[in-house]
């Protein structure tokens, strides 16, 4: 992920695709703290998540057994 941080950074205005992307490999790779701060922080750049997105943050929070805040973004994908 290391490589995949840079590129990211390196990006001007990075996609959803791109934004995605890299949320998916930190849910994938089990480091559910990072997968969502990234959510939060592509929200917080007025990214509209879809619903790769959320099934790559659902992921996360599924694979940490975070119970609590997976509800909050199933209610948010809901919304």
């Amino acid at each position: 992920l290391d490589d995949a941080h840079k590129v990211f950074e390196s990006m001007d205005d990075p996609d959803i695709v791109a934004w995605t992307a890299f949320i998916s490999g930190h849910a994938y790779y089990g480091n559910a703290s990072a997968a969502l701060r990234l959510f939060e922080k592509m929200v917080s750049c007025g990214m509209k998540p879809n619903s790769v997105t959320f099934i790559a943050v659902l992921t996360a929070c599924s694979h940490a057994g975070l119970v609590a805040q997976g509800k909050h973004y199933l209610d948010t994908m809901l919304r």
